[in-house]
């Protein structure tokens, strides 16, 4: 059936529907359909379907039922105005009395209680936003975004799960045309007008607001507050959804945002506060879900915003330790911290950033050293605890399955408690291996030999210790020929960064105790002789 012959069967039922107890709607339909039939050609084009659109009677019906607050004559109008704003037919200059008349609709009693008015309305809404064609006023969009948000708490399963996609689509789309507004400096044409690059500033400057916002939001909505620009009084649930999308938009666009500064200061000032009250919660104060998405914002922040928040890594570390040492908290706690290491020191530029702001300044604290001596502590106790002194086995199917295991992966709480205490000790392992290719990477990317060798002895002064007791212990006690090879390549690393550092004691140190437990005894006093000479 063609869009004409559809459009003009909608309005004659909203017509027969509006007839007795909605007369204003009964004369605007008249009228609109007064103006369809009008038409000379019966089969018309979009094009000509698109000029009849620009008439104000097509629309009035529309408008007036969805003020209506009747179910079905407000779920009738949305249907129509989805159909015409998917066939891309609505014109601009008659699109802010759509939107308009959207973002107005208030619900009474029965209203709220309609699913098919809730699935219509997130329906239209997605139409209008998704579109391209269409340019969308910020306060308009942040009226849809709240009913999107609204409609998360519906009763229907089918609202609530089409809801959870309307938000996360719009959201998407928001980022994508920041994106898309934002040119960097090679993408602007040389011989562009003043009034083209002005055009170009107005529309990213109207993204970039909008995206501000909606970030602040989701900041006061996941702290327990309430959106301020959405107009959306914050839940439980929705205190989740927000991280979740904070998490979404953090992840996927960071690009975007580390462009525009005031992103950036608007997640060092306001999202890693909350962060950092998330991960003060004491024992019992933060279910598995709440907890899991704190942690994994805060292993995004480091690893694609180290930038702008490298001054709150020490506490983001700090408060992390504390839960790794204290033995009240979960264990599935203590795996999601080993997994936000992990991440954080499978990535050479993060580490190299967390050295150079802190261990290596002139008066900076020694955040990673001590990171490097509690994990070493928290592997020796681990396996004090789980293997008192026996061989430590690693099955080819768990080796693979924590191979695979990210922060970004964990999706339930069954997930971490299938881990035994020989995968925590994998995850250290990957920890430390991370600590030892940044050093190494430090060292290979000084500007001269000198400042490399300066900066490899300072870190590697306070954690050399903690390092070899970790890979020894791993070198004696696995029976995995795997994991002996990841430790043997993490030691060889560290060695042959201290040697061409010219840090010799501490290379030493490594060879004599690699010798004692790989070679006889009579070869291993022969080498600490050599050494020693």
């Amino acid at each position: 059936m063609s869009l004409y012959v559809t459009l003009q069967s909608e309005i004659k039922a909203l017509l027969q529907e509006s007839k007795r107890r909605h007369p204003n709607v009964k004369d605007a339909a008249e009228k609109a359909l007064q103006r369809i039939t009008s038409l000379p050609n019966k089969n018309p084009s979009l094009t000509e379907i698109k000029d009849m659109c620009a008439s104000e009677d097509i629309w009035r019906p529309l408008i007036l039922a969805c003020d209506s607050k009747n179910p079905k004559i407000i779920s009738m109008a949305l249907g129509s105005l989805q159909r015409l704003i998917t066939h891309n037919v609505v014109p601009q200059v008659s699109l802010i009395n759509v939107v308009s008349c959207v973002s107005r609709i208030e619900w009474d009693k029965d209203n709220t209680t309609d699913e098919t008015l809730q699935l219509k309305l997130l329906q239209v809404i997605l139409a209008l936003y998704t579109n391209p064609d269409y340019d969308i006023p910020g306060a308009f969009l942040a009226s849809s975004l709240g009913q999107c948000f609204k409609l998360h708490g519906s009763k229907y399963g089918s609202v609530h799960n089409t809801s959870i996609a309307a938000v996360r689509q719009l959201t998407t789309q928001m980022f994508d045309r920041l994106a898309a507004a934002c040119p960097s400096s090679e993408d602007v044409a040389p011989n562009a007008s003043a009034d083209q690059a002005t055009r170009v500033d107005a529309k990213m400057e109207s993204c970039a607001k909008n995206g501000h916002s909606l970030i602040e939001d989701l900041c006061h909505i996941a702290d327990g507050g309430d959106g301020q620009w959405l107009k959306i009084q914050g839940t439980p649930t929705m205190t989740i959804f927000a991280l979740q999308l904070l998490y979404a938009i953090l992840s996927g666009h960071h690009r975007t945002l580390l462009r525009l500064p005031t992103f950036g200061q608007l997640i060092h000032d306001q999202l890693s506060p909350v962060l950092t009250r998330g991960l003060s919660v004491p024992v019992g104060g933060i279910e598995f879900r709440h907890a899991s998405l704190i942690y994994k914002l805060v292993s995004v922040l480091l690893v694609k915003y180290h930038s702008v928040v490298i001054d709150q890594a020490e506490t983001f570390v700090g408060l992390q330790l504390n839960v790794l040492e204290n033995l009240d908290f979960p264990p599935w706690s203590k795996y999601l911290i080993l997994l936000v290491f992990k991440d954080w020191a499978g990535d050479v530029g993060v580490m190299s950033a967390l050295f150079h702001h802190y261990d290596l300044a002139a008066d900076g604290q020694k955040v990673l050293a001590k990171w490097v001596q509690y994990i070493a502590n928290f592997l020796q106790r681990i396996y004090n605890e789980s293997h008192a002194g026996g061989a430590i086995a690693f099955p080819a199917a768990r080796l693979q399955a924590m191979r695979s295991l990210t922060i970004d992966g964990v999706i339930d709480q069954e997930t971490l408690m299938a881990c035994k205490p020989a995968d925590a000790m994998l995850l250290c392992l990957d920890i430390l291996r991370g600590c030892v290719h940044a050093i190494a990477h430090i060292h290979a990317t000084a500007e001269d030999a000198a400042a490399g060798a300066q900066a490899v002895a300072t870190i590697s002064e306070t954690i050399w210790g903690s390092i070899l007791s970790s890979l020894l212990l791993l070198l004696e006690k696995c029976e995995s020929d795997d994991v002996v090879a990841g430790a043997l390549s993490c030691y060889q690393l560290f060695t042959d960064t201290c040697g061409k550092a010219a840090l010799i004691t501490i290379r030493d140190a490594y060879l004599s105790a690699l010798c004692k437990h790989t070679l006889p005894e009579g070869i291993t006093n022969l080498v600490a002789y050599t050494l020693t000479s």
